[in-house]
């Protein structure tokens, strides 16, 4: 399936209307029914059938991952941070 450039900016925008789909911290988040209609909304406003929700599930694995890889780079950069920091208090103790 090819995307335009257009829908690529629709489909996001619709998407970012849906807390559902991307807010873990929504109380709708693991709200399995939620999601499917959020998912049946985007795809009556792309005009696109709801058939493609492998399409749909495989869009919201790759933000997924995305997320987690975004979150286990800050958690490194973080870590290393904190050793650097470590090692410069210990240094001007002496």
């Amino acid at each position: 399936m090819e995307w335009s450039i257009e829908d690529v900016f629709k489909i996001i925008s619709l998407y970012r209307q849906f807390p559902c789909l991307w807010d873990y911290k929504s109380p709708y988040y693991k709200r399995v029914d939620m999601k499917k209609n959020a998912w049946s909304e985007i795809a009556k406003n792309m005009n696109k059938e709801e058939g493609d929700e492998k399409e749909n599930k495989k869009f919201e694995r790759s933000i997924c991952d995305r997320k987690k890889r975004k979150l286990r780079s800050l958690k490194s950069l973080v870590q290393d941070q904190m050793v650097f920091t470590s090692r410069i208090c210990f240094i001007s103790k002496n």
